[in-house]
Order: C-alpha cells, then structure tokens, then sequence
C-alpha cells in the first residue's frame, strides 16, 4: 500500500523536496555572488575570470547543499555546537582551497595547452598562488558561505519566516493577523515521566519534534510554541487550507511516528500517542520583549484552540472546529464526524465540533 504522498518513504520525499528548494537558491547565489568578486577584484578586462568565478560559485553551491542537506542532517545536527562548528570550518576551508586551485589550473591547461603538472610548477601559477589574490579569493569565498550557512542556521533556530521579519520591522508594531492554530498533546505524560524521569522524557519530546519537524515545514506551518507536553503549531490561512496542509500535517505526523515506533518502545519504553485540535480566527501579532524578543499571538482563538483540545479523547483524538472546517475541501483521504455543538468552558457560545479520521480509501499499487 503507498503512503499518501505516492512514496513508500514519506519522510524522505518531504525532506528531498525541502532541500532542493533551498539548493536552487544556493545554486543561484553561487551564480551571483562568483562573478561579483571579479567584478571587484579584476573589472571587465577579460572574460575568463568571469567564467572561473562562475564555475567556482556554482561548484561551492554544491558543496554547500551537499553538507548542509545531506552530511550536517539526521543525527548529525544533534552533536554539540563545538564539534559541528570545527568540523565545518575543516571542510570548507579545505573545500574551497581544493575548488579553487582545481578551477585555476584547468582553466590555464585550456586556455595554455598545458598539463597539469606544467601549469602548477609554472612561475605564472606559482606567483599567483603565493603573491596575488589566491589567500584572498579563498577569504572572499568561506566569508561568504560562513554568512549563508549562518543564516539558514537562524532561519532554522527561530523560525524560517521569523528572521526576515524581525529585520524588516515587520511584527515591530502590533497588528491583527487571521491564523489557523494546532494543538498538539502528548499523551499519556505523566506515567512516561514516573517511568523514565523527567531528562529523558525531555530526550523523548526533543526526538518526537526532531522527527516531525520536516512534515510541519513541507506543509508551511510554523512552530509556535512548547508548552510541557504540548506543541503549538500556526498557518496563515491560506496557506494552511492549501490542499489541506494543516489537516495532512496530523495524519503525516503520526505515520512518521509509526514508522519509528519500534525505535520509541526500544530507546524509551512508550510510543507517543497524540490528540490534536484545529481553530482558526483573528489574533494580535507583534514582537514583545527587549534582550530576548519574541513573537506572541494573543487573542482568544488561542483559549478556543485549547478548549477544543479538551473535549478530545481516544476515539475521537483530531478536533476541528466548524468555523475552519468550512474554509477546507478536505481530501478523500480523510473524512469528518458531526459530533455536535460544545460548551467551551469559559465561553458563552457554544461550538460545533467534528472529529477527523483517516478514510477507509485503500491505495493500491
């Protein structure tokens, strides 16, 4: 039976299809950032150096994605600062030497008609290795990827959309945003924590997001917050009700987790349950705080959110309010159960509810 993204390996495909995103606009900065250094370095004298600049940016855009999305990935990102840090600084220090000595020498064997060896013990080589601009290209170059790969890492630490936005001004002055709001609960917490204590229930909840964190980015949402057992997710509307993102956020969320469940029950003894709810409406979005700013919503979507967490129970574990589900074409790989209107504690209207479940559709090979 395929998995619901038309591959056997869901995470794998989501994870591909995230990086190569960002490899274009790798590959497209290589393109731009080479050629601007001759630009500087050399003007417009000759078009050679344009051309070993362009192949340089392009051959370090790929070392780059190479790194950062398949060898600094998995349980990798999990090793302590210090030890990533140096082993990055080893290779792409020594990456970018070998890129652009390679590209030097080749370019001269073309344009020279010359072997290797000629061209490096030659006096024109040798003077451009240690007299002109060959320490400062290599400089120029790791500068640069130090910058981009510092980005992508805050991008990644507070939130891919969040960086730009704090430096444009964007959440400076308080304003009212529509956003869809999930919660996410954690079940069965406080005898997992009996069991285990509380520093490997905090290893548990840091693999449990570790491992869906890709799902949540493929379908454009956004971690909000970790508050004890739960995790707070938020869409921009559109977004969110684009083929169902939010809805198919869930569901993805506990395949992965049964494919990993044998991996909990070994490591941990538990294999992690969840119980959700979907809301959305009007909030206050802005940035508060001076030394360690963040951006909050409030706004009392975010109490309805929570309460419609409440009613949740084993058999009806994903609750969607009315008001969003009919904003949703929801996809056949899904269905909803009327259960009817609730009264939210601590709000004076009541609420009408329906419980998502997976439909009993097969998919075939």
């Amino acid at each position: 039976m395929l998995s619901r993204t038309g591959n056997p390996d869901m995470q794998l495909t989501l994870e591909q299809t995230r990086k190569l995103k960002n490899a274009k606009v790798l590959l497209l900065a290589g393109m731009v950032l080479g050629p601007l250094y001759t630009v500087f370095s050399d003007g417009f004298s000759s078009i050679h150096p344009f051309i070993n600049t362009l192949v340089i940016g392009l051959i370090t855009a790929v070392l780059v994605a190479f790194f950062e999305f398949i060898l600094f990935t998995g349980q990798v990102r999990k090793l302590k600062f210090y030890k990533i840090f140096f082993l990055r600084i080893f290779l792409y220090t020594f990456s970018i030497t070998a890129t652009i000595t390679m590209v030097m020498i080749i370019s001269r064997m073309f344009r020279n008609d010359m072997n290797f060896r000629s061209v490096y013990l030659s006096d024109e080589f040798q003077h451009y290795l240690w007299e002109e601009d060959f320490l400062f290209g290599i400089l120029y170059t790791l500068a640069l990827v130090t910058i981009v790969i510092f980005i992508m890492q805050i991008k990644r630490k507070i939130g891919p959309k969040i960086l730009f936005g704090f430096i444009s001004g964007r959440y400076f002055h308080p304003r009212e945003v529509e956003r869809i709001i999930m919660f996410i609960e954690i079940q069965k917490v406080k005898t997992i924590i009996e069991k285990i204590g509380r520093v490997r229930f905090f290893r548990y909840l840091n693999d449990i997001i570790f491992d869906i964190t890709e799902t949540v980015l493929f379908h454009k949402g956004e971690f909000y917050e970790y508050v004890e057992n739960e995790i707070l997710l938020v869409w921009d509307v559109k977004r969110g009700t684009e083929k169902a993102n939010c809805i198919r956020t869930f569901f993805e969320i506990q395949e992965i987790i049964e494919a990993k469940k044998m991996t909990y029950f070994e490591k941990y003894g538990f294999i992690p349950e969840f119980h959700a709810s979907l809301h959305f409406g009007r909030l206050i979005r802005g940035e508060i705080g001076d030394v360690k700013s963040e951006i909050k919503y409030h706004g009392d979507v975010m109490n309805t959110a929570a309460r419609i967490l409440g009613e949740t129970n084993w058999e009806n574990n994903f609750l969607i309010s009315s008001d969003l589900m009919e904003h949703i074409t929801l996809p056949i790989l899904y269905r909803k159960e009327r259960l009817g209107k609730f009264g939210l504690r601590g709000k004076h209207q009541d609420i009408e509810l329906y419980a998502l479940k997976e439909s009993e559709t097969q998919f075939i090979k």
